[in-house]
């Protein structure tokens, strides 16, 4: 991937192409181990996930209390397991593991 200003790309050397992640002003990182698999992960507990044909928003962690919320720093992904880790101003970290 590639991120240049607010825009995203997917591609390797030779052949790129923009995607438009539904929340792209509160991205942290960025990863994926595919084309078919990539993970958004930023402020306000933003975790968004690319299959390669759609998004799909995990709406679940979404946090915002008197203008804080849960910063989701980084994501790792291997096969179908996926680990996120970041913090909050209530609680001093936060790893979640999850598969797909």
């Amino acid at each position: 991937y590639l991120k240049a200003g607010n825009n995203f790309f997917l591609g390797n050397k030779f052949n790129w192409s923009e995607i438009y992640p539904p929340a792209p002003t509160f991205v942290e990182s960025i990863r994926g181990e595919s084309y078919k698999n990539i993970f958004i992960v930023g402020d306000y507990g933003l975790i968004l996930h690319w299959n390669g044909k759609g998004w799909y928003r995990y709406d679940q962690f979404y946090t915002y209390a008197n203008g804080n919320g849960d910063v989701l720093s980084r994501a790792w992904i291997k096969g179908n397991i996926v680990f996120i880790v970041g913090h909050s101003p209530l609680i001093q970290g936060i790893i979640y593991r999850g598969t797909q």
